[in-house]
This record gives structure tokens, C-alpha cells and sequence, in this order.
């Protein structure tokens, strides 16, 4: 590292640690995963009410998207609403949607 003129404080090294802490998420062994403390946030998230809090809600599953699997398929219901000129109607399948993001 010297060679290239790198440092490490080590105040702020971390040894042998099961996750460290990464750009809001937990860097890992296998990946990477979402903050616990993010995602306690996210799952008191109120159900939307209205396209603006959708669009609040849906900036939340991206900050997810890189943590969960068939992202897609899970807000096909919700990503209707967003459309111009779609009627607000919160279906049974966009509030199973809700809950599966987050």
C-alpha cells in the first residue's frame, strides 16, 4: 500500500468482523445486505396514499433493489399506478406488493 501511496488509520480498521458497515448497506463474505437499522425504517413505511407517496415508497425499494430478489415481478401491481392518467385505486394485489418490498 505504502508503494502507492495508500494509508490506513488504524483507528478505523476493523479486524476480523463478520459485516462492516459500506455506503448504507453491510458488506459481507457472501454480498451484501441491507442495514438492519435501514430496513427498520422502511418496514414502519406508511401504505401510500396517493402517486407521490408511491414514488416516495418506490425510492425506498431502490435503495433495497440490490438486496432483494424478483424486484420486478414484486412491484409490477404498484408500477400501474405510477402510470399518466391512472385512476388511484389500491388494489389487494398492490398492498401484497406493498408488503413484499418492504
Amino acid at each position: 500500500m505504502r508503494e502507492h501511496q495508500l494509508f490506513a488509520n488504524f483507528k478505523k480498521c476493523l479486524f476480523a468482523a463478520s459485516g462492516i458497515p459500506l455506503l448504507g448497506c453491510i458488506a459481507v463474505k457472501n454480498g451484501v445486505r441491507a442495514d438492519p437499522q435501514k430496513i427498520k425504517v422502511i418496514s414502519d413505511w406508511p401504505v401510500p396514499v396517493d402517486v407521490k407517496g408511491l414514488r416516495k415508497c418506490f425510492g425506498l425499494a431502490v435503495y433495497l433493489h440490490k438486496c432483494s430478489r424478483n424486484e420486478a415481478e414484486m412491484t409490477e401491481h404498484l408500477s400501474r399506478l405510477l402510470k399518466r392518467n391512472e385512476r388511484w385505486s389500491w388494489s389487494a394485489e398492490c398492498q401484497h406488493s406493498f408488503e413484499g418490498i418492504m
